[in-house]
C-alpha cells in the first residue's frame, strides 16, 4: 500500500525528473525505504536503468549513499566487494 506522502513525493519526483507516472512512484518508494532504512551503503537495482538515467538522479539517490546498479550480476559483484572489504 502507498501511503499519501509517497504519492505527493513521486508526484514531485515526476516534475523534477521528467519521469513516467509508474517510475516516479518506483523511485518515490525507493526513497521512502532508504530514508527508512538509515545511513550507509545501499543499492538499487534495476534491469530498467534507463528509465532511471535520468540527469540528477543518481546525484540524487546520492544523498543516501546509495548507488544505482543496472544488472543482478554487477550488484552481485559490488555487495561481494563491499563485505570483503568490510572483512580486511
Amino acid at each position: 500500500m502507498l501511503s499519501q506522502a509517497t504519492i505527493d513525493a513521486a508526484q514531485q519526483l515526476r516534475r523534477d525528473f521528467k519521469l513516467q507516472h509508474d517510475d516516479s512512484i518506483v523511485l518515490a518508494s525507493i526513497e521512502a525505504a532508504l530514508r527508512e532504512i538509515g545511513p550507509g551503503t545501499k543499492v538499487f537495482v534495476n534491469k530498467n536503468w534507463k528509465d532511471f538515467d535520468k540527469p540528477g538522479i543518481q546525484t540524487y539517490l546520492q544523498q543516501y549513499e546509495c548507488k544505482v546498479i543496472s544488472s543482478f550480476a554487477a550488484a552481485r559483484q559490488f555487495i561481494e566487494h563491499a563485505i570483503a572489504a568490510r572483512e580486511h
